[in-house]
């Protein structure tokens, strides 16, 4: 079967409903926090940031939320970030434009790409002057922030590398961008609205892709999937790319028979055995040294 435009439209309009409802039992005034900080003149062009109320590591999670690359909002990723507040670490929570006729996936790479670089220009004035910057991202935002990742010591299609990162974590990320163009189970409509008017450009996608650039990774790197994620084998071949090129990291492929803990479960629902598992299994990566 496959996968048509009005298809995502009915699911983010269920998730909307799930979000807005899910938000109303969230009591975010506990952690001392800053909204809407702008890093463009658009509404969608901000970041939150939440500080813990523990003691201090020390260190900033730059999160960047997924959404197949037309959806979501920082907002859902909130109680993901409350996990890292309780163990001492502060959170950015970004939010960047999505894709519509106007932006496209260059866009949303640009805009993750200025709020690193504004975060990180601007760590004295927002109070985290001793913090080490890691940046994770979900699904569509596990694309971003490798990009990103990569972009720090490699040159990419980023504008920006006046930044630095100690790691980056990715949970579930797209990977194969350079290939969602020839999916069989898209209608080229869907491919339009998801990748923009060039989804049948190969050579282009490939410069938005991170498998283009992996061998320029120079940073640790953290990867989980699980048996259930619809994009497993993605995780799978930047293993591959990793291990081809000798780039240390580490790896959690959650093996388990509950469905629940399926794509990017660690985000949206943080209570579950499994998740519980990934996001310590991320805490204790950005406390402690990689083990390869």
């Amino acid at each position: 079967m496959k996968l048509h435009k009005h298809n995502l439209i009915f699911f983010k309009a269920i998730a909307r409903v799930h979000n807005f409802f899910k938000r109303l039992f969230q009591n975010r005034s506990r952690y001392k926090h800053k909204s809407s900080i702008h890093y463009g003149p658009s509404r969608r062009q901000v970041f939150d940031l939440y500080y813990t109320n523990k003691e201090r590591k020390n260190i900033l999670l730059v999160d960047i939320h997924g959404g197949f690359y037309v959806g979501a909002s920082r907002n859902d990723n909130f109680n993901f970030a409350q996990f890292f507040l309780k163990k001492g670490i502060d959170v950015a929570l970004v939010e960047y434009r999505l894709n519509n006729k106007r932006i496209e996936t260059v866009d949303e790479l640009d805009d993750t790409n200025r709020c690193i670089s504004f975060i990180y220009n601007n760590l004295s004035k927002l109070d985290l002057e001793y913090d080490e910057i890691y940046l994770t991202g979900d699904s569509a935002g596990g694309h971003f922030a490798l990009l990103n990742a990569i972009n720090v010591s490699h040159k990419t299609i980023l504008g920006r590398n006046d930044y630095k990162i100690s790691g980056v974590l990715l949970n579930c990320p797209a990977y194969n961008y350079q290939n969602y163009g020839e999916l069989n189970n898209m209608t080229d409509g869907l491919k339009r609205w998801v990748l923009g008017k060039n989804y049948k450009n190969k050579k282009y996608l490939e410069t938005l892709s991170p498998k283009t650039y992996i061998e320029g990774l120079n940073t640790k790197i953290f990867i989980s999937t699980s048996k259930y994620d619809f994009l497993r084998n993605e995780s799978y071949d930047l293993i591959k790319d990793l291990d081809k090129y000798n780039k240390p990291y580490t790896f959690l492929d959650i093996d388990t028979k509950n469905i629940l803990a399926g794509h990017v479960h660690n985000v949206v629902s943080v209570t579950l055995r499994e998740s519980v598992k990934v996001n310590k299994a991320m805490y204790e990566f950005m406390t402690k040294q990689v083990k390869n």
